[in-house]
């Protein structure tokens, strides 16, 4: 009987976020998304949304466990929607046994488990670098691999934006890997098979598409997603207010319009993803240099998995070679970046990471230094800019 009223209430829960998630985001289902699948089978996707995994699961016939971040469950709202749809928490960038514990356990209980093997939402449109990892735990799982494309989601709800729009948002999907074709496949060739089965660029299909994505202060907080201005090259010096985003240090400005191009009388990038992969090379040339990353009015706390997050202090952070510091009256840390992993921005403006068993957050007072800027820094020294 308990059971009966479970699935009962999965269903209506589905049906009620189903409803929301449609007028929210304009979804079109058009294609009939995953209606030809039967699990057990493991479902990827790309990671463009908060609601990612919610839409999926809203569209697809059968229960679908989605792994995510074990953070997420924390919130007392997303948590309750996250455990009665049955996702899976699991620890961000590091190898989590309880979590593949939980995979197995539904895959042999004959369910879908959902994943997104990027591990983080996308800054610029452009479907990123896989974790590696994925293609162990398919070969691991021996099931059929479904391919999983949203579209659409990146001008919905940019990673770096205060306010979500209202466009149109596309679900695609097929299957990428029969269970039996893996006894042939190596890590290397799963790899190759499922990047280019979820491999996305959102710039690339809205220059055919051409739909309005309308919401008010378009550019607001694009400066944590781009840092680097590129007429004077000066970091950190970019604001955002409304619809413009300007350079506080040469004035340089553009306005962010509803199809979510750049519009400026200076000829340098005219979207979002050509901008950051151009930042992204200038970042790494200048850390190469050996120079400081700083920011003052930060506030760090810390915690272990799951529990509360406590209060270290507040003070500056800095990177200074292969060092981490954070200067601060109450409690200063000196921690080496070859100790650090698990390297994440948490929403779109905090910047997490690990060291050892402790979980650390830097929250940025002043509302627009890039947390995106320090992960990536931290990663490129990290990796030996590699």
């Amino acid at each position: 009987m308990k059971q009966k009223v479970e699935i009962l209430d999965y269903r209506l829960l589905k049906l009620l976020i189903r409803k929301y998630l449609s007028a929210r985001f304009n979804i079109d289902d058009s294609n009939h998304f995953c209606k030809d699948y039967e699990p057990p089978c493991l479902m990827i996707s790309n990671h463009i949304t908060n609601y990612d995994p919610f839409i999926i699961a809203a569209y697809t016939k059968y229960p679908l466990h989605f792994v995510a971040s074990d953070r997420q469950f924390i919130h007392p709202v997303k948590g309750f929607f996250l455990r009665r749809y049955g996702a899976l928490p699991k620890t961000k960038f590091r190898n989590d046994y309880h979590a593949i514990k939980d995979i197995q356990r539904i895959i042999h209980d004959g369910g879908a488990v959902g994943l997104f093997p990027e591990g983080r939402r996308n800054w610029d449109g452009r479907t990123g670098e896989l974790v590696f990892s994925t293609s162990k735990l398919i070969k691991l799982l021996n099931i059929d691999v479904i391919g999983v494309t949203i579209k659409g989601g990146y001008l919905s709800q940019p990673r770096w934006a205060l306010n979500s729009r209202k466009g149109k948002v596309f679900l695609s999907s097929r299957v990428l890997i029969k269970k039996d074709s893996l006894q042939n496949m190596s890590y290397e060739d799963i790899y190759k098979v499922i990047s280019r089965g979820i491999m996305h660029d959102e710039y690339k299909f809205q220059s055919n598409k051409m739909i309005r994505y309308k919401g008010k202060n378009l550019a607001e907080k694009l400066e944590l997603g781009l840092f680097i201005c590129p007429v004077c090259k000066d970091i950190d010096s970019l604001r955002s207010k409304g619809n413009i985003f300007k350079c506080m240090s040469c004035e340089a400005t553009w306005e962010y319009d509803e199809f979510g191009f750049l519009q400026s009388r200076f000829k340098y990038f005219s979207d979002i993803k050509e901008w950051n992969q151009w930042q992204i090379g200038v970042l790494k040339d200048y850390l190469r240099k050996d120079a400081v990353i700083q920011a003052e009015s930060v506030r760090v706390f810390s915690s272990s998995r799951l529990k509360p997050f406590t209060r270290e202090g507040e003070g500056s952070i800095k990177i200074r070679g292969n060092v981490f510091l954070f200067d601060s009256l109450q409690s200063p840390l000196t921690i080496h970046i070859s100790d650090i992993d698990g390297i994440n921005v948490q929403s779109n403006d905090m910047l997490e990471f690990y060291n050892g068993k402790k979980l650390y957050r830097a929250v940025f007072l002043d509302g627009y230094s890039s947390a995106y800027k320090w992960a990536l820094s931290l990663n490129m020294i990290k990796s030996n800019f590699g």
